[in-house]
């Protein structure tokens, strides 16, 4: 049988309104961030810029309206799913140890690559990324004030390989398996930013509630054979409380620097089983150089983060939007600095704005079929 990786995890997504703990470090939660190689920290602006550095609220306008904000994201980081096709083809539905009495040397040896493949830690898993959501933003009395609720759905597929019990042994007791993690969320961002002396703060205070899901399957055969009552069995609600704090500047005229330490107070996820996720803090630096059409910017992970799947991130990132009237053009690149190997991804965006209103397409992919992400906004600034 062969096995659908992103269709199994779309079924945990179902499960889920959003996320405590990310699949990624920074989901792209703004479309025209998504467009410039996701490199916000300095040169973004407005409530809807809040979950990458929340100073940059200080940056929008008097009245914001962001309404709606939708952005999916794949990451298959070493083709995991082409890979467990392989293995189905060779078993053709029977067990690998009934399969290893007849199987050629060629055929035992195909296996054993394609399993051993399997366990690299930190980079075994699927991990998808689904946001949604909607933000307002005013200047109250000289600070910058925002109020939004998102729904930030993140779920992963993790193979864990027994590399013990392999041809040598006939695969008798190989227990090589999938794991399946999802976390579900309701989240309330209340963010404030404020400018002073040559220099502007913010927080965000994220409230959250929602739930997490886990099952384990075997990677042998007949393993999509998952469905949404047999996830929902092993839910666990949980509540957490998170907060990001931020700080930009002006170096002259024409240039920004900034800095972000995400999930500064981090926020708890748990799972039915006992097992924990606390994301380590992320803190990022980011520079923007304002030309008369163009905007230049790029950030980098000043640390390495580890997902609740295990992957690890270090992110590099510039990008440049090109203004036009009414029309703006965005592209940039990515990369992934903590995993060997790591393809190079392109993201392209365009923006249309008429009077207040404006509408935002962007996307990313790499030539590997890694990375995968579309997005779209609507939003409103007076």
């Amino acid at each position: 049988m062969k096995r659908n990786i992103i269709f199994l995890m779309a079924v945990l997504l179902v499960l889920g309104a959003g996320s405590a703990a990310h699949a990624f470090p920074f989901p792209y939660t703004d479309v025209r961030a998504l467009g410039m190689g996701g490199a916000y920290v300095a040169g973004g602006s407005g409530v809807s810029a809040v979950n990458y550095n929340p100073a940059l609220l200080a940056k929008g306008k008097h009245l914001e309206l962001v309404l709606p904000v939708a952005t999916v994201r794949v990451d298959d980081h070493i083709g995991i799913q082409d890979k467990l096709d392989s293995i189905d083809a060779l078993l053709g539905g029977q067990d690998p140890a009934l399969w290893a009495l007849t199987a050629t040397s060629t055929d035992l040896a195909t296996l054993d690559n394609l399993i051993i493949s399997l366990d690299q830690p930190g980079k075994n898993s699927v991990d998808a990324e689904v946001y949604g959501g909607a933000a307002v933003g005013l200047n109250a009395f000289g600070l910058m004030v925002g109020v939004g609720y998102s729904d930030l759905i993140d779920a992963s597929v993790i193979t864990n390989m027994d590399t013990a019990n392999l041809s040598a042994s006939g695969y008798v007791g190989n227990n090589s398996t999938l794991e399946f993690k999802g976390l579900d969320a309701r989240q309330i961002i209340i963010s404030a930013a404020r400018e002073f002396s040559g220099f502007t703060l913010g927080a965000n205070l994220r409230q959250i509630n929602g739930s997490s899901y886990m099952h384990t399957i075997s990677a042998f055969n007949n393993s999509g054979n998952i469905d949404l009552d047999t996830l929902k069995q092993s839910e666990h609600d949980y509540t957490a409380t998170a907060v990001d704090v931020g700080f930009l500047t002006s170096l002259t005229p024409l240039v920004d620097v900034g800095v972000v330490a995400r999930d500064l107070v981090a926020p708890k996820a748990e799972f039915f089983d006992g097992s924990t996720y606390e994301p380590d803090t992320r803190y990022r630096a980011g520079v923007s150089i304002n030309l008369a059409l163009l905007h230049v910017v790029g950030d980098f992970d000043l640390s390495t983060t580890e997902s609740f799947s295990g992957a690890k991130f270090r992110e590099m990132a510039i990008g440049a939007e090109l203004a036009l009237p009414v029309l703006k053009l965005r592209g940039g690149l990515s990369k992934n600095m903590a995993l060997d190997g790591a393809p190079e991804v392109l993201h392209l965006g365009v923006g249309f704005s008429l009077l207040a209103v404006k509408f935002d397409l962007g996307g990313a992919f790499d030539t590997d079929n890694q990375n995968l992400v579309a997005g779209a906004s609507l939003s409103f600034k007076l």
